[in-house]
C-alpha cells in the first residue's frame, strides 16, 4: 500500500504560532480498503502489526535528529534520522519529511509497551555528545505540546517552538498493546 501523505507545509496562521519551530504527526496507515491516512493523538494505543509513519515539518532550515525506543524491557533508543553513520543534513523549510520514507510504513513488533519517539531540530549540526545531552533532557512524562489541525491530514499536529539556544525538542508517546 502506498502512503497518502501530501506535502503539507504550515499555513500562515500555523507558521505564526510556531515561529522557527517544528510540526510533528504520527500517521496511521489505512486498513486494507479502509479510511484515509490520519494522524494519531499523543499516547494513542495501537496493536502489534499496526503500520505507521512519522511526518515532520521544520519551519526554517534545521538539522533533524529522530530516535525511537521500543516498548520491550531494556530497549535502548535507535537512530532513525540521520541513519547510523550518516551526517545530519539541513532540511528545507516547510518541506515535509516522512519516515521511514514516502509510501513506506513502520510496523509495530510483538513487544508491547510504551514506544517513544524523540525529535530534535537544531539550527546548527550537533555533535554526538551534545545530542546525547539534549535527548537526555527531553521529559517523556509530560503533557504533549500544543496542537493544531492539519488542512490535509485529519488529526492533531503537534508544534514545538525553537528556543533561544536554537533547539526544538519533542518526545511523542505511543501505547503499543
Amino acid at each position: 500500500l502506498g502512503c497518502a501523505v501530501h506535502g503539507t507545509g504550515a499555513t500562515a496562521s500555523q507558521a505564526a504560532a510556531c515561529s522557527g519551530g517544528l510540526a510533528f504527526q504520527l500517521l496511521i496507515a489505512p486498513a486494507s480498503g479502509g479510511a484515509a491516512v490520519r494522524a494519531l493523538p499523543y499516547r494513542a494505543a495501537l496493536q502489534s502489526g499496526a503500520r505507521f509513519a512519522l511526518r515532520i515539518v521544520a519551519e526554517q532550515p534545521a538539522y533533524l535528529y529522530v530516535w525511537h525506543r521500543g516498548g520491550a524491557p531494556g530497549a535502548t533508543p535507535e537512530a532513525l534520522l540521520p541513519a547510523p553513520g550518516d551526517a545530519a543534513a539541513p532540511t528545507l523549510p516547510q518541506q515535509p519529511l516522512v519516515l521511514p520514507g514516502e509510501g513506506q510504513w513502520f510496523t509495530l513488533d510483538n513487544q508491547p509497551g510504551k514506544e517513544l519517539f524523540y525529535v530534535v531540530a537544531a539550527r546548527e549540526p550537533l555533535d554526538s555528545a551534545r545530542l546525547t545531552a539534549v535527548v537526555a533532557q527531553i521529559p517523556t512524562e509530560r503533557e504533549p505540546p500544543s496542537t493544531t489541525s492539519s488542512d490535509r491530514i485529519p488529526g492533531p499536529t503537534y508544534r514545538v517552538a525553537m528556543d533561544q539556544s536554537g533547539l526544538c525538542r519533542l518526545a511523542f508517546v505511543l501505547q503499543h498493546q
